[in-house]
């Protein structure tokens, strides 16, 4: 979670929850328990197993990666909290110092690159010698990250959000969450978040930060309508 309009879901039953319209109210049906999702974990658990196999087989890096380290390339990365390979898009990227790397490689002003790992919609920073060209073998399974937005609000003042509507956000965020979907973009979701409070207990997370006066309200398209209603697991 990063801000109210911006931030990545992982639907239970991967992208298709919204990308196969026919299948919509099945499909959220099942919410975040079942075969099919189970058998959505094992499939990118296997090929998040598969990616790590292969360029940890490879020689350790001591040179800058030949792929384009440029916003938006689609790269393979070394996670350091766990030491394994993921899908990524590269977000940014900053000149740093790590001594020991420069140690053994002999490099000096090493990158630090910002990436989004895809299917998780986790942002992190990794040293340029984490990043590896991606395989066309890797890239067949759709990204499970879905960019979002919050539908119907935005910042209570000015064009961006304030630190305490972020912080308040990610904090009303943990815990199980349904997404109803109210617009569908090529490359973002409008989504209302309900997070439960109790076993019928459900509160709009946009509505929370308008009362705490965190957000306002955006005019709603007459065109607007409800596409899903996703249960999000905790």
């Amino acid at each position: 979670m990063r801000h109210p309009s911006n931030f990545s879901v992982v639907f239970p039953n991967g992208p298709n929850d919204i990308n196969d319209s026919a299948d919509l109210e099945e499909k959220a049906s099942l919410n975040c328990s079942g075969r099919d999702k189970k058998a959505m974990d094992e499939s990118l658990t296997s090929l998040n197993k598969r990616l790590t196999k292969h360029y940890k087989s490879l020689p350790r890096a001591t040179q800058r990666p030949s792929v384009p380290l440029d916003p938006g390339e689609i790269v393979a990365v070394q996670y350091e909290a766990d030491g394994n390979f993921y899908r990524a898009r590269i977000i940014d990227s900053e000149e740093d110092c790590y001594e020991e790397e420069w140690n053994v490689c002999g490099l000096g002003g090493l990158l630090r690159i910002t990436v989004m790992l895809v299917d998780f919609g986790v942002i992190t920073t990794v040293s340029e010698l984490s990043v590896r060209r991606i395989e066309a073998t890797f890239l067949t399974k759709p990204f499970q990250a879905v960019e979002c937005a919050l539908a119907n609000v935005q910042p209570y003042e000015g064009d961006e959000w304030s630190e305490e509507a972020c912080t308040i956000f990610r904090e009303l965020t943990k815990g199980e969450l349904q997404a109803f979907v109210k617009q569908n973009f090529v490359s973002r979701l409008e989504v209302e978040l309900l997070i439960r409070l109790g076993d019928d207990d459900w509160a709009n997370i946009g509505e929370e930060l308008k009362e705490l006066k965190l957000a306002r309200s955006v005019d709603i398209s007459p065109d607007s309508q409800n596409v899903s209603v996703i249960s999000i697991p905790g």
